[in-house]
Order: structure tokens, then sequence, then C-alpha cells
């Protein structure tokens, strides 16, 4: 964890202090001086996450402050996709798929799996209603 104190002014757009800290935003302290003491998870990217509940691992996208379900709109290979869920959880944080979280990628490993399974990702086509 990495605590660093910003202008309280900077919490009012949370995806750019992200951005700006290299991290995940989890809590914040407002100091009698206007700034403010935040406390920031480093990860090593924070384009995608896996969220694991009940036992059950899914990997979201995360752009412009939004998260969306990977399988939602893009065909993914079973194995890489299983392999990257793998080292996010297990190997990069420490978890498992029994202890329920979000888990960011914290290693270069993760970004090269990442990088090779949106590589061989193919969008989603919607049905057209008939």
């Amino acid at each position: 964890m990495l605590r660093v104190a910003v202008d309280v002014a900077r919490l009012s757009d949370i995806p750019a202090l992200e951005k700006a800290l290299g991290g995940k935003f989890l809590q914040a302290e407002i100091l009698p001086s206007g700034k403010a003491e935040v406390t920031i998870l480093p990860v090593a990217s924070l384009d995608f996450y896996v969220d694991v509940w009940n036992c059950q691992a899914e990997l979201y996208l995360a752009h412009g402050g939004k998260c969306t379900p990977a399988e939602e709109v893009l065909e993914l290979d079973a194995e890489l996709l299983e392999e990257l869920v793998d080292q996010v959880v297990y190997d990069d944080n420490d978890g498992a798929i029994n202890m329920s979280g979000q888990y960011f990628p914290q290693s270069e490993e993760s970004l090269a799996l990442f990088g090779r399974l949106m590589g061989a990702a193919r969008p989603k086509v919607k049905a057209l209603a008939g």
C-alpha cells in the first residue's frame, strides 16, 4: 500500500488520480490542511482486473472509469483466460478462487498474458433484432 498526500480537489476525478499515481484508490482521509491522505494499491495496470465471487472468476476491462465484463464484449480463448486468472489471483496477489475480491495485476507476466489474451480475442457480434 502507498500513502500519498494530494490536494482535496483531485478527489473529484478518481480515475485520473489512479492513473497519475499508478494504482487503485482504496481510501482517503481529509486533513485540516486542505490536503487528503490517499491510500493507493500499486498495480501493474489499471486496464483490467479479475473479480472473484462465489468461487467464480471473471475478467473485467476498465475504460473511462467504467468496468465491463470481458466476456460480454469479447470471445476469449478459455485456456489463455484461465492462465491469466491463475497468474493474477494466485501468483500476483497470493489469493485463491475461494477468496472473493477484486484482484489487480501486479507483474509483467500478467501484462504479457493479458496482451496475448487480447491479441487472440474476437469482438462478439450482436444478433440483429428481427
